[in-house]
C-alpha cells in the first residue's frame, strides 16, 4: 500500500513554495527600479521582464499546487482500490484466518486493547491503534492442533492466495501484498516438510513465530479496513464493528438501529 503523505513531504513543498514566492517578489521589485518610467526599446524590456518575474508564481501554480491536487486525486483513487480488494480478502479467507491465528496468540488481551474498533474512533485512534500494533511483540503458543488447523485451512486456499498474489494491482499496495506473501510462505513450510511425520517442538515453535507475523499483518490490514468504512460506509462499519470488531463472533448491540 501507498505510504502515508509524511509531515516532511509538505514542509518540502511550503519551502518550494516559499523559495518560489520571494524569487518573484525579488524580480518584481527589480522591476520596479529598473523599468518604473521605461519607454520606446526600454519599454519591450519592461514587459519582457515582467513575465519572467511571473514565471516562479507559474511554477508554483503547476508544478506544486496542480500537481498535488492531482497526486492527491490518484491516492483517493488508490485508497479506494485497496479496500475494494481488502472487502474481498477478509470476507473470502481473511477473517478466518485471523481468527484462527489469534487463538494462538498467548497475549490475546494486549492485542485487543490495540485493536478492538469502538463506535466512536477517530483518525486520531485508528492511527495510535497503527502504532501501538507496530510496537506489539505477539507471543503465539507451540499448540499443535491449533497449528495445524490453520496450515490445513491455508492448504485448502492456497489456489486463492496464490490467485491474489498474482494480481498485478496488489504490487500497488505494498501492506496487502506482505499479508499475502506473509500467507503464502507458510504454505511453503507445508510443502518443505514431510506431510507424514509429526512436527517437532522446535518446528511447532517456528511455525507458530511465523503465525505471529501474519498475524501483525493481517491485524494491520484489518485496521485499515475498518477506517475506510468509518469513512466511506459508516453502516456498514457500524455492522462490522458491532459483529467482529476483533474478528471473533459477537451479538449485535441493542442499539443498532440507532
Amino acid at each position: 500500500m501507498e505510504k502515508p503523505h509524511s509531515d516532511l513531504d509538505w514542509i518540502e513543498k511550503l519551502l518550494i513554495a516559499a523559495g518560489l514566492v520571494t524569487l518573484s517578489t525579488f524580480l518584481y521589485v527589480a522591476h520596479y527600479f529598473l523599468f518604473d518610467s521605461a519607454h520606446g526599446p526600454a519599454y519591450y524590456a519592461d514587459k519582457v521582464f515582467s513575465h519572467i518575474a511571473f514565471l516562479p508564481i507559474h511554477a508554483l501554480v503547476l508544478g506544486v499546487i496542480i500537481d498535488g491536487m492531482i497526486t492527491f486525486r490518484e491516492r483517493q483513487g488508490r485508497k479506494r482500490r485497496l479496500n475494494m480488494f481488502l472487502g474481498i480478502f477478509f470476507r473470502q479467507l481473511g477473517a478466518d484466518i485471523l481468527a484462527m491465528a489469534s487463538g494462538l496468540c498467548q497475549n490475546r488481551d494486549e492485542l485487543d486493547a490495540i485493536t478492538v474498533v469502538h463506535q466512536q474512533w477517530g483518525a486520531r485512534d485508528f492511527r495510535r491503534a497503527r502504532q501501538g500494533l507496530a510496537a506489539f511483540r505477539p507471543r503465539m503458543a507451540a499448540d499443535e492442533k491449533q497449528v495445524l488447523a490453520l496450515l490445513d485451512y491455508l492448504r485448502q486456499r492456497e489456489g486463492d492466495i496464490l490467485e491474489m498474489t498474482r494480481n498485478p494491482l496488489v504490487l500497488e499496495f505494498e501492506d496487502l501484498y506482505h499479508g499475502l506473501i506473509s500467507l503464502f510462505h507458510l504454505i511453503e513450510e507445508i510443502h518443505y516438510r514431510n506431510s507424514d511425520q509429526a512436527f517437532s517442538p522446535g518446528e511447532l515453535t517456528h511455525l507458530a513465530k511465523d503465525v505471529g507475523k501474519s498475524l501483525k499483518q493481517l491485524s494491520h490490514l484489518w485496521l485499515i479496513y475498518l477506517e475506510h468504512l468509518k469513512a466511506e460506509h459508516p453502516v456498514l462499519f457500524h455492522c462490522q464493528v458491532g459483529v467482529c470488531s476483533t474478528i471473533g463472533t459477537m451479538l449485535l448491540e441493542d442499539r443498532y438501529d440507532e
